[in-house]
């Protein structure tokens, strides 16, 4: 599920690395894109977690729709925190101290994960493109973006770094962050969103709802 939104993004590195500048700056086609695949796989996880967990769409739609408001509006998911941990509560019914452990390492390592999946999307491309890849620049590559990504947006600190160890053209790397805005608050929109679906189905898999305070919100 992961995988689907960086679809567009591997596809526009593809280009970047075949040096088809005219064919990536028509951006809207890899923002159009980046939406569409990040709105499938927000339905396919939807749909999924509804049939695991036996909690109507509409019912998930409800409890998510402000905070995917709050996470798309403002592109930073640490806004999002305390109504995550309301909703988690009172809505899902969610053990408090699995609610602490789960979101905290979910908020923790939403940016380092985003980081080295496009790290690796990116070097990925470059090997298909029969560009040389050292492993040993893949890991040092991947420990400085992650520690870039703690105080920065995986998507920007580590495909910018990235693209600049690649020896891509400088233009292609602007080229990219200005697109890159116009998606992360669908990215935001969709961690968020991501995390507290993840968090339900980990919950019912481990048993930590509050069975009864589940039934008294049924009845």
């Amino acid at each position: 599920m992961k995988i689907l939104p960086l679809i567009p993004f591997i596809s526009t590195m593809m280009i970047v690395a075949n040096g088809k500048a005219a064919v990536f700056i028509q951006g809207w086609k890899y923002i159009v894109a980046t939406y569409i695949c990040y709105l499938v796989s927000i339905v396919i996880l939807f749909i999924f977690v509804s049939v695991r967990c036996r909690v109507s769409i509409k019912e998930l739609c409800r409890m998510l729709k402000q905070i995917a408001l709050t996470a798309f509006v403002t592109a930073l998911a640490p806004a999002t925190m305390q109504q995550t941990y309301t909703v988690s509560e009172k809505d899902m019914h969610i053990d408090s101290s699995f609610t602490d452990l789960w979101l905290s390492l979910g908020y923790n390592l939403l940016s380092p994960a985003r980081t080295i999946s496009l790290v690796l999307a990116v070097f990925f491309v470059a090997d298909v493109s029969g560009m040389s890849i050292d492993i040993a620049v893949l890991i040092i590559m991947l420990i400085t973006v992650i520690q870039m990504s703690l105080a920065s947006t995986g998507t920007t600190a580590g495909a910018t770094a990235t693209l600049e160890t690649l020896k891509l053209s400088t233009d292609m790397v602007g080229l990219f962050s200005a697109f890159e805005m116009f998606t992360r608050n669908a990215g935001t929109a969709y961690d968020v969103i991501y995390i507290m679906l993840e968090q339900l189905d980990a919950a019912r898999e481990t048993g930590n709802i509050n069975a009864d305070e589940e039934k008294t919100s049924e009845g």
